[in-house]
């Protein structure tokens, strides 16, 4: 007979994130993809959302040994897939996804059924409220008028300037 908190455990949302390496092929990453959904429904996981592959650029470098040499990761395919899970099972999954060779690296996290985006976030409040009254702006003063003479420019000075503009950007650029 289960105990109420194992019938309370028994559906809760988790959520892999995934990094594959770029090393593979697009057409190999979606196949990657399909298989660990493969592996959620011989775990009798419910599938609920995902997103991916996209091609991301990695905070840091990353090395994963491929055959016996240690190869360096800057850009990674990255996969998040949503589902129900019982937490007793997870142990099998996780043992699947750390024999994958094409996993750079993975997470495994307790989540919300709800997809929660950023474009769902709420907005920060702004600092006046509708119910202060908006203080009238004044215009600057105005102390002296310079009148400088109106110059128009042939294109062959603009072609000059720009070209003494990029050579000042290249003087400050450091490399």
């Amino acid at each position: 007979m289960k105990t109420e908190k194992q019938e309370e455990n028994k559906d809760i949302v988790y959520e892999v994130g995934c990094l594959f390496v770029p090393i593979i092929s697009d057409k190999d990453v979606l196949t990657e993809v399909s298989n660990i959904k493969d592996l959620l429904v011989k775990f009798d996981f419910e599938f609920l959302s995902g997103d991916g592959p996209k091609m991301r650029d990695l905070a840091y470098s990353m090395k994963k040994m491929i055959d016996g040499k240690k190869n360096l990761f800057d850009k990674a395919y990255f996969v998040w897939l949503k589902f129900i899970a019982n937490p007793d099972e997870l142990d099998g999954l996780k043992k699947e996804l750390d024999k994958n060779e094409n996993i750079l690296r993975y997470i495994l996290i307790k989540t919300v059924k709800k997809d929660i985006l950023v474009s769902e976030q709420k907005k920060v409040p702004s600092r006046t409220s509708e119910t202060k009254e908006k203080k009238e702006i004044k215009p600057a003063r105005v102390t002296k008028v310079v009148e400088e003479p109106f110059i128009v420019a042939d294109s062959e000075v603009k072609v000059e300037e720009k070209k003494d503009l990029d050579d000042t950007i290249d003087k400050l650029v450091i490399k």
